[in-house]
């Protein structure tokens, strides 16, 4: 017997749907492009919990609707609607899940755009470990890049050659996203910002985002979220990550009032046959309660990518990640295969302790 689930609720939704619609049978009639794209991806995981063999078979379906019309004053109209429809488990009672994955509409013109739809949100200058990672659950090692996105009105507008100001205000959910680990209230919008500018060789980004929270005890309140980083590239590449929040009158007393995160990365390419790509993020996490001279090292950790391309579309990446409060310890060998529409994965991932077997997974992906 296969269960059916819809995933997110799709009450939310009706915005995003209406305004790609709209603009879909507005775009037709003036003669838009219009692409259609198919991503199947199918996995196979194996893995021994407590010395227990167990397998997982997954499929996963993506179409994906793109149309685009550009207007004589140099005005781009853009819309993408696609959906995610996976099989969880097929060797044993499968789980069919179904959601809407990106459904937005975007106007660009020569000095301004604005997107408005359930899109994909991110920046910042870590990979790794990543302070600002505040919308998205992207994976290093993921060259698909699929993440959650979140349904919001994004405005940028381009500062200089290399700058620019995005302006963003996010429907909440009553769930996490990203790296976050208290929900927001629902059904609430969410302004933020971001700065982008260089200074010198350095380039700066300063961002911003007010919500508020619901905590375990049922009660409510406000999380200013401000993060900084900059980034210097040259014969190496140099780069510093940090998020801040700050949660005014909290009463939830195992919950700190202040916390602050940053990310120290580096990276280098060694002239070493194709070029041995390295790259170290070293993070810290910190906690308070009343003021800033309160706060205290709650966990140190250490991340390293090694990428090496075996060939042209063959390539080799160990990715390793020690936390320092813990001692302990993870790596992930993954060899890869791209081709222009089929991509093969096989990688395995250990935890460094007693009595823990790896878990190999193979993943094939069909993207046209």
């Amino acid at each position: 017997m296969m269960n059916y689930s819809t995933g997110y609720s799709l009450r939310p939704y009706w915005l995003p749907r209406l305004i790609c619609c709209t603009a879909l049978l507005y775009a037709v009639s003036l003669g838009a492009q219009v692409g259609v794209r198919n991503l199947m991806d199918l996995s196979f995981t194996q893995h021994w919990p407590q010395d227990h063999p167990k397998q997982s078979l997954n499929l996963l379906w993506q179409p994906e609707l793109e149309w685009e019309h550009n207007f004589r004053d140099e005005t781009r109209l853009s819309v993408s609607l696609s959906s995610q429809s996976r099989i969880l488990g097929l060797k044993d009672k499968p789980e069919f899940t179904n959601k809407l994955y990106r459904a937005w509409t975007q106007v660009d013109k020569s000095a301004w755009s604005l997107c408005v739809g359930l899109q994909r949100i991110n920046f910042g200058t870590a990979e790794l470990i990543r302070p600002e990672q505040w919308f998205d659950r992207l994976s290093p090692l993921d060259e698909s890049e699929e993440t959650e996105g979140v349904l919001a009105a994004l405005g940028s507008i381009p500062l200089g050659s290399t700058g620019g100001l995005k302006l963003w205000a996010i429907h909440s959910e009553d769930e996490c996203r990203g790296n976050e680990v208290i929900p927001s209230v629902p059904d609430r919008i969410e302004p933020g910002g971001r700065l982008e500018l260089p200074v010198g060789p350095v380039f700066t980004g300063i961002s911003y985002h007010y919500r508020r929270v619901t905590f375990p005890t049922l009660t409510e309140a406000e999380e200013h979220r401000l993060g900084f980083d900059l980034r210097r590239d040259g014969s190496f590449g140099a780069w510093l990550e940090s998020s801040g929040s700050y949660y005014p009158g909290v009463d939830w007393a195992p919950f700190p009032d202040r916390q602050l995160a940053m990310s120290l990365g580096t990276d280098y390419t060694v002239s070493l046959g194709s070029g041995l790509y390295l790259r170290q993020e070293t993070g810290w996490i910190y906690q308070g309660w009343g003021n800033l001279a309160s706060l205290h090292t709650e966990n140190v950790s250490t991340a390293f990518l090694a990428t090496y391309p075996l060939s042209l579309v063959d390539n080799l990446q160990v990715l390793s990640l020690y936390d320092w409060s813990s001692r302990e310890a993870n790596a992930i060998v993954q060899v890869s295969r791209v081709y222009d529409y089929w991509s093969f994965y096989l990688s395995a991932s250990q935890t460094m302790k007693k009595h823990q077997y790896p878990e190999i997974r193979l993943r094939i992906a069909l993207n046209i």
